[in-house]
């Protein structure tokens, strides 16, 4: 049991991690724009998920994974798949966050 082996002090209490990565700059700007859109499955410029029109002055909607479960226009290795997936069941494994235009 968890608790168990936890100091008194810390009984009912929560964790935060914290963890620091290295990212290779050089090597995504080197990437074409095609390609890092895939890997994100957002738009560059506008924000857009890859299955919404590519509109810089649209709202920001959210992807249809639904419609493509297969990953043709949305890879489904893509970070926006694996950090806000929407199957059913998913809603735990979600990340809160939200991108940013550039």
């Amino acid at each position: 049991m968890l608790g168990a082996t936890e100091p008194k002090w810390i009984e009912n209490g929560t964790y935060m991690t914290g963890r620091a990565s290295t990212f290779d700059a050089g090597a995504w700007d080197r990437r074409s724009l095609g390609e890092q859109e895939h890997v994100v499955g957002r738009f560059k410029v506008s924000g857009q998920p890859l299955d919404s029109p590519d509109d810089p002055n649209a709202p920001i909607t959210d992807p249809n994974f639904g419609a493509d479960p297969t990953g043709t226009i949305t890879p489904t290795n893509s970070h926006i798949r694996k950090a806000n997936p929407r199957g059913p069941g998913d809603e735990q494994r979600r990340i809160f966050r939200r991108g940013y235009r550039w």
